[in-house]
């Protein structure tokens, strides 16, 4: 049975090699720390990266946008919505929202 570090460790490593978060300057200690004796310093380095444990929504049309589509990305800290055209690609207009987490 795999622990959940394991599970967070494997899907980490998949998307690493999707290429879905950024990486740079931080290349050799992820390969220095990418084997099963050294997951969890692995996952602290991961964790850094720009773009991981972001979530994002394929682009849809939008009633706000007259001659476009949006992209909805949702993270820990915050929900975004981009302007993009309507095959996908990102324009400039992004609006962020907080979330405010209370303890």
């Amino acid at each position: 049975m795999m622990s959940v570090l394991g599970l967070l460790y494997q899907e980490a490593v998949e998307d690493l090699a999707a290429n879905k978060y950024e990486t740079i300057g931080k290349e050799i200690e992820l390969k220095r720390t990418k084997h099963a004796t050294t997951q969890r310093d692995f996952m602290k380095v991961v964790q850094t990266c720009p773009g991981h444990n972001i979530v994002t929504f394929p682009h849809c049309p939008c009633d706000s946008r007259k001659d476009g589509h949006v992209i909805l990305e949702v993270s820990f800290e915050k929900i975004s919505i981009h302007a993009c055209s309507t095959s996908g690609e990102k324009e400039s207009q992004v609006k962020n929202f907080s979330l405010a987490v209370g303890v």
